[in-house]
């Protein structure tokens, strides 16, 4: 009995021992699996993220390359779509035309009727474009009352300046044309063209403020013409001349001959070489300084994306004035960048801008930094020299 007792209590051991061997075995086996399946968690997600991670950096890749392929055409007209037709309260009291408007009281259906057609064809068809553009403000509460910014056509002496025009359809229209006046003139100094005055008068077959050849389709039709069509015809007929001088009536037989080409050069009434100058002044310059009001962010966002474009055209237009017979030509042309770098350079970014940059390629972005800050320096380095001169002075 004492050996069977002692054999019996010897295997309650045994077993027991083994249970717990079992046991803890079952445990660090236990303990392995979830370890293993942590180290395959993190793995799978480590995975994950790379691959997500790859395809963001592809996304980049390809947003950054898609940016890059974009042409600084292609950026312009994507980016100033939205400039080209506004509804908004134009101040009639510096309007051209506010006397005009006073006296209207008139209910003027027919006027109204057309102005809706007319309004519509604006909103979808305003030409956009690098080269040119022309954008439309509306006065919200007289339709009637409107006003136009036309940029200078490239290849003419008004090239990618901003030319604002005041337009009042009286209460005649559509029976007789719109009233059209140019207010870029340099408060009254310059004629930008034959057809242009001073005074801000634009003689237009269609406006009926030009009769000389005018006939058939070239006068205002109450039936067919239309305000879009007043528009381009200043837009090509008239700021889309390579040559203004030839813009003056009787002057054709001129062309091609010795004093056609001296006086399309330096001409008082059309010469090239003065419209350029007053282009940078007024359209220019001028507009950075005052930009035209209603305009003013389709004006900053206008010369920041083409600033590097606008100084390479005026650099050749200094080169081309090594052979002016003008004397002081090329060193007015000189100063007038030299001004026009330090206003663009001035042009902030619009919090509208800051918020789309990413639609707009970091290379013409950066376009300002690069073309205008060694103007600044420029201008540092001069304001140091003519220092030293006043002390030794």
């Amino acid at each position: 009995e004492v050996v069977k007792k002692l054999f019996k209590a010897t295997m309650v051991k045994v077993v027991r021992s083994v249970d717990a061997m079992a046991l803890k075995q079952k445990q660090v086996l236990k303990k392995d699996r979830e370890t293993r399946e942590q180290q395959l968690l993190l793995r799978t997600q480590s995975e994950q993220e790379g691959e997500e991670g790859e395809e963001r950096e592809g996304e980049s890749k390809s947003t950054t390359k898609e940016e890059e392929e974009l042409t600084i055409e292609q950026v312009y007209r994507l980016h100033m779509k939205k400039y080209l037709f506004k509804m908004l309260d134009i101040k009639s009291s510096t309007h051209h035309y506010a006397s005009s408007l006073a006296s209207d009281k008139s209910a003027a259906k027919k006027r109204k009727k057309k102005l809706k057609k007319d309004l519509k064809q604006l909103k979808k068809d305003l030409p956009l474009e690098f080269g040119s553009s022309i954008f439309v403000r509306v006065d919200k509460t007289k339709p009637h009352l409107m006003q136009c910014l036309i940029t200078g056509p490239g290849d003419t002496p008004y090239d990618s300046g901003c030319f604002q025009f005041d337009v009042y359809c009286p209460t005649t229209f559509p029976g007789g044309p719109p009233k059209v006046n140019l207010q870029t003139t340099g408060a009254g100094q310059v004629r930008f063209n034959p057809n242009l005055y001073n005074c801000g008068k634009v003689c237009l077959s269609l406006l009926g403020t030009w009769q000389g050849g005018a006939h058939g389709k070239e006068n205002w039709d109450a039936k067919v013409s239309t305000l879009w069509q007043v528009f381009v015809s200043i837009q090509g007929q008239i700021l889309g001349s390579t040559y203004p001088y030839f813009n003056e009536p009787s002057i054709e037989a001129q062309w091609g001959t010795t004093q056609g080409k001296a006086s399309a050069r330096t001409a008082k009434n059309g010469g090239y070489e003065r419209l350029r100058v007053a282009s940078i002044r007024h359209a220019m310059i001028g507009q950075l300084k005052n930009p035209s009001v209603g305009f003013e962010e389709v004006i900053q966002n206008h010369f920041l994306l083409k600033g590097n474009y606008i100084c390479t055209q005026i650099e050749g237009w200094i080169e081309e004035a090594d052979s002016s017979p003008t004397n002081g030509h090329k060193s007015t042309l000189v100063k007038l960048l030299g001004e026009l770098k330090i206003e663009l350079a001035k042009t902030p970014f619009s919090m509208e801008q800051i918020n789309e940059r990413k639609k707009i390629p970091s290379h013409i972005l950066t376009q300002k930094k690069q073309s205008f800050q060694i103007t600044n320096q420029n201008k540092r380095r001069t304001l140091k020299k003519n220092k030293r001169k006043k002390t030794l002075a």
